[in-house]
């Protein structure tokens, strides 16, 4: 049985393969990018300002760790759930120029990878709330 690699499919159609693999490898790189996005809110791995956290007792570090939870949720919730169903609806009536699938395939891990994140999220404070004192880790 011979296995066909992907270079020697794109020497026989040069033209066509090559700019569907291009434009294929972008929306991959899209997808992997926000794949990346639910692995950092899983390990509560985001950006910190921790100075004024600092300042704060033990009740007032989890009360700012949850709120900054509360706003990444609202902000999957809203952009990257709703907006990205909006999207996706919008987009698949539009086929890409050179694979010629609904463009709206492609954005389906918007909406997707909120969903992931909500539930790390929800994960997320669930952990502060039960963090003792002396292992609170301020984000």
């Amino acid at each position: 049985e011979e296995i066909i690699d992907g270079d020697r499919v794109m020497y026989q159609f040069p033209d066509r393969l090559l700019c569907s693999k291009e434009e294929l490898v972008g929306y991959l790189f899209a997808w992997m990018s926000l794949f990346g996005v639910c692995i950092v809110t899983r390990e509560r791995g985001h950006m910190n300002i921790p100075i004024l956290v600092d300042k704060l007792g033990t009740s007032g570090k989890k009360i700012m760790n949850c709120l900054g939870e509360v706003i990444a949720f609202l902000f999957s919730a809203i952009i990257l759930v709703f907006g990205g169903y909006q999207i996706v609806i919008l987009a698949m009536g539009q086929m890409t120029s050179s694979l010629g699938v609904p463009i709206g395939i492609f954005y389906i891990i918007l909406p997707l990878c909120g969903v992931l994140n909500m539930i790390y999220i929800v994960m997320n404070v669930i952990d502060i709330l039960k963090e003792s004192p002396d292992e609170e880790e301020v984000v």
